[in-house]
């Protein structure tokens, strides 16, 4: 995401004189096309009616006034919007699996569907267990399947040096 210095607004602790670049860039070789600086999450349900829960992963407003103004704003939270910068570790070496996110992304994705009591998160493509991890911190239960065999100790091991890690205290 890149943010000219007079577009930044007021009271958010950027103050910077030049362009802002914020996250990772992965350039287009095009002379006739932009890069591609996001990617769709789609949020797919049985019938259709499941509501989001927009303000678990909300922000606070970073204009005050807008709390009361708005019939909505009776608190201060609102929608993040369908823009999310999530930052992720740079990758220096060879990938473990073509397709990482960042467990933040996966979290997100399970807090705005809504964390219910005994809730079961299915990833059909567990990779390397990027949303077993998110489900492990945000105490949601889970179960992953992978078709590609080379991919199934990476996830066990991350797991376990997750919650070695994380709860072993």
């Amino acid at each position: 995401m890149s943010v000219d210095p007079e577009d930044i607004g007021r009271n958010n602790g950027f103050h910077n004189s030049d362009d802002m670049s914020i996250g990772h860039f992965k350039p287009l070789v095009s002379d006739r096309y932009l890069s591609d600086l996001h990617e769709y999450i789609f949020h797919f349900t049985k019938k259709g009616n499941v509501k989001s829960e927009k303000l678990k992963i909300g922000l606070t407003y970073q204009d005050k006034t807008n709390i009361g103004r708005w019939k909505t704003a009776i608190r201060d939270r609102r929608d993040r919007g369908n823009v999310w910068f999530i930052p992720y570790p740079t990758v220096q070496e060879a990938r473990p699996h073509p397709a990482v996110f960042p467990v933040k992304l996966s979290e997100r994705c399970i807090q705005l569907h809504g964390i219910k009591k005994n809730m079961l998160v299915y990833d059909p493509f567990i990779g390397i267990g990027t949303t077993a991890l998110a489900c492990i911190h945000l105490k949601v239960n889970y179960i992953g399947t992978e078709i590609d065999s080379q991919y199934i100790g990476v996830p066990k091991q991350r797991i376990s040096d997750y919650l070695q890690t994380n709860f072993s205290k």
